[in-house]
């Protein structure tokens, strides 16, 4: 099933995608639609196979699946905002960015962050508090080899920097924070699939 939902899936969003750019919205609607079932099929897979591997104590957590669903949908709204803007800036005739949108998916990111932050934390402090196995790939994160990535990269860069930029008055009403807010989240989530 897994095989065929990752092969699947990226074709469903490249025919989504192509819809999309060039205004066809009757069929952007339609393969939009079928895209959700697929992606949340595609991201919980992946973070319930990675649940169910008993020898990683860092992965072997009932919150995988859904932490992998978060992720995925914060690193996709931030790639939407980056798709928005370089669509209506390059692509469009009036090469105006449609800022009401871009602003409304910074929404959506904000609250998908926020949501995405509660699962780390709530991860983190169950593997602090269980077998010496699981504290042990806490501490892996936060003070050993993983913890540049993840507290530099995942948390910093890639969460409270575009929460802060997504939130402060002075910032958040321009595009341009909100194209940077897309790219640090990828890199982000990025790092936290490396980790």
């Amino acid at each position: 099933w897994g095989s065929f939902l990752l092969t699947i899936y990226p074709l469903n969003c490249m025919i989504y995608g192509y819809f999309m750019w060039t205004g066809h919205m009757k069929l952007t609607r339609v393969f939009g639609l079928i895209g959700i079932p697929l992606a949340l099929s595609v991201h919980g897979y992946t973070g319930f196979i990675l649940a169910m591997s008993k020898a990683r104590a860092l992965w072997n957590t009932a919150l995988m699946p859904t932490l992998f669903l978060i992720s995925a949908m914060v690193s996709g709204i931030g790639m939407m905002m980056i798709v928005v803007y370089i669509r209506d800036r390059f692509f469009v005739k009036e090469h105006e960015v449609d800022k009401n949108l871009l602003f409304d998916l910074g929404k959506m990111l904000i609250i998908a962050i926020v949501f995405d932050l509660f699962l780390i934390f709530c991860d983190v402090a169950v593997l602090l508090t269980a077998d010496s196995e699981a504290r042990e790939a806490a501490l892996l994160i936060l003070t050993l080899d993983f913890s540049p990535l993840f507290l530099g990269v995942e948390l910093f860069l890639g969460s409270l920097v575009p929460l802060l930029l997504l939130i402060a008055p002075p910032t958040r009403n321009k595009r341009w924070v909100a194209v940077l807010a897309g790219v640090l989240v990828m890199i982000g989530i990025m790092a936290m699939r490396i980790i």
